[in-house]
């Protein structure tokens, strides 16, 4: 866990141990003394839920099919209620199947989840899309998937993810006959 600061009061011993880091928060006040360690009634860390999104990179030629990998899940400490995942698909794409199916395709694709379980495993969403045949070599299409819920989050760096679809870009091998004497 990476820390922005760590703030404390009352003196610094070696004998002083937290062993809950995972749930420490950037500003969090931690006294930190042999006679309170862990157990301290000041402690302030706040549980919340941490969602948190990725989106796959790929590359195709135009014309054909491709599989795009959404990955989300939720890092926090309390669950996350009435959860959207969205996945908007760039002109030059179309959008052919998902697995689980979406609940809407129309204007952005979008998953809805009541609850997502705190410290859940991450969770896998297969889009299939069709690269339309009039796009050129060389494009780079952007795809943006995102996560949210109705529950209050404190960090949403991570709930927004960008990935890229470069058309033209897959190699294709030709194979020649061997010829021996």
């Amino acid at each position: 866990v990476a820390f922005s600061q760590l703030t404390w009061d009352g003196p610094i011993t070696t004998d002083a141990t937290i062993e809950a880091w995972d749930s420490l928060i950037p500003g969090s006040i931690v006294p930190l003394s042999p006679g309170n360690r862990d157990t301290n009634p000041d402690w302030q860390a706040t549980p919340d839920p941490d969602l948190w999104v990725s989106q796959s990179s790929s590359a195709a030629l135009p014309g054909e099919q491709v599989d795009l990998e959404l990955i989300y899940g939720n890092r926090g400490t309390v669950a996350a209620r009435n959860v959207r995942i969205t996945e908007e698909l760039p002109a030059g794409l179309t959008f052919v199947s998902a697995d689980p199916p979406p609940n809407a395709t129309s204007p952005v694709l979008r998953w809805n989840k009541s609850t997502l379980p705190p410290s859940s495993s991450q969770s896998l969403i297969r889009i299939t899309v069709r690269v339309d045949p009039a796009t050129p070599p060389g494009t780079i299409l952007t795809i943006n998937a995102g996560i949210a819920s109705d529950t209050s989050e404190p960090d949403l760096d991570n709930n927004t993810a960008t990935g890229t679809l470069t058309i033209g870009q897959t190699q294709r091998r030709s194979y020649l006959p061997l010829v021996t004497k």
